[in-house]
């Protein structure tokens, strides 16, 4: 999968700009240049949210209605025109060649993986975080599907519950009505943690190796990495789901006074262990944003491995706090792998320039070799109303 070209309409700081990605890509530039912009709208198209703010209204260039993203992306013989118009009301529309797309089918036209300072939230942030992270690795893996079907009985319990919460509901009624809602709930939820798990096992092979890639040059040898998944409330029982159908049955009454379902695949969280530790609480800054590293490096080789293809490897900031042997130990792996690569950082790094990375200079919103058109978008027009 390769990224031809990359389209910006009133975006972020950016009125209007066209990238081409070489295979291996460092964007140079100050603080403030918009660097992370360019990420962030490959980051947006593919999984329909940002890696970095949550009012997707923002995104939408000060004094304009709407702003347009467009991918050009070949593999093998087929090649594809992406495209996402997001409008001030956060409200997005993707097509994939002229044909309206679902956010979370766009993983799957653009499979990429990002690591920015925000990945950090993997490890440091709330459990919600490392949801989100392995769903939208469920997507990329063509699972979409199974994350989306939870999701949706999730909110229609979610509603019954403050409904019944508000008194609009009878009790005995929403008791009724829960009990046929927790059926599905049950079915979706296990799916998912399933599905989760598998997800964490298949990754786990490649985080080994992963490690030793990165660690190659540490004098301590190589680190372990490892990463666990653990279900809230119903941890190690054989029958999963008699066990939660009757976590749900007792907690009827304090799931209605909270308005909210309490148990579930939705209550769950994930652990990566460094050294055999908790890496949140016993890991330096720099060795949890390598352990952040090392887990993207295992997502491309599972890539490259299983589905025998690359993915789009894009890297923000990733020069800062991280070990120089571990820096050094990266950029041979980026210099290999057959993934296209995207890396942003404020200097060039001497190595970059001895190996196939082309270097773009940022400044002003504005790309060095890059080339500018003066055309009106043939697609904003339709941007949302």
């Amino acid at each position: 999968m390769f990224v031809e070209k990359l389209e910006v309409h009133c975006f972020r700081n950016y009125s209007h700009l066209c990238f081409f990605p070489a295979s291996k890509s460092l964007i140079v530039g100050d603080n403030g240049q918009g660097k992370t912009n360019l990420l962030e709208a490959l980051v947006l198209l593919a999984y329909g949210r940002s890696f970095r703010a949550s009012h997707l209204g923002s995104l939408v260039q000060e004094g304009k209605d709407a702003a347009s993203i467009l991918a050009w992306v070949s593999e093998e013989e087929r090649k594809s025109v992406l495209r996402l118009c997001l409008n001030k009301k956060e409200q997005r529309k993707f097509w994939v060649n002229n044909k309206r797309k679902t956010p979370s089918s766009m993983g799957a036209e653009l499979p990429l993986i990002v690591f920015s300072p925000e990945s950090l939230k993997l490890l440091k942030g709330a459990a919600e975080q490392r949801r989100y992270w392995v769903d939208g690795w469920l997507s990329l893996c063509g699972q979409a599907p199974v994350v989306e079907a939870f999701k949706k009985v999730l909110i229609q319990k979610n509603r019954l519950l403050r409904q019944t919460q508000k008194g609009s509901i009878s009790l005995n009624n929403a008791r009724a009505w829960l009990e046929s809602v927790n059926e599905v709930f049950i079915e979706k939820s296990l799916a998912l943690v399933q599905a989760r798990i598998q997800a964490v096992q298949d990754l786990s092979l490649f985080l080994e190796e992963s490690g030793a890639i990165l660690f190659k040059g540490s004098k301590e040898g190589v680190e372990e990495i490892k990463g666990s998944y653990s279900m809230k409330g119903w941890d190690g029982k054989e029958e999963q789901r008699l066990f939660l159908r009757e976590k749900l049955e007792k907690s009827f009454f304090k799931e209605q006074a909270a308005g909210t379902s309490l148990y579930g695949a939705h209550r769950d969280d994930l652990t990566f262990f460094f050294k055999g530790k908790d890496s949140r609480y016993f890991c330096s800054q720099g060795q949890q944003r390598a352990v952040v590293l090392a887990l993207k490096i295992a997502q491309s080789l599972w890539f490259h491995r299983v589905r025998k293809k690359g993915c789009l490897v894009l890297l923000d900031d990733v020069f800062s706090e991280i070990d120089k042997h571990v820096i050094f130990s990266l950029l041979h792996f980026l210099d290999e792998i057959p993934s296209q690569t995207i890396v942003t950082s404020t200097k060039s790094t001497p190595l970059l320039k001895e190996m196939r990375f082309q270097v773009f200079n940022l400044k002003e919103g504005l790309l060095r070799k890059d080339i500018w058109s003066e055309r009106k978008d043939p697609f904003f027009s339709e941007a949302l109303l």
